[in-house]
């Protein structure tokens, strides 16, 4: 089905922006402390 497509492409598309916001954070953190 398309629209089950179109939800399975949210979800990786939001996993992905996740990981990166994530990722954001821990080098914000470590560049804040400095480890």
């Amino acid at each position: 089905m398309v629209v089950w497509d179109a939800l399975a492409d949210g979800r990786v598309e939001l996993a992905i922006g996740a990981r990166d916001l994530f990722r954001s954070a821990v080098a914000m953190r470590s560049a804040i402390w400095g480890c």
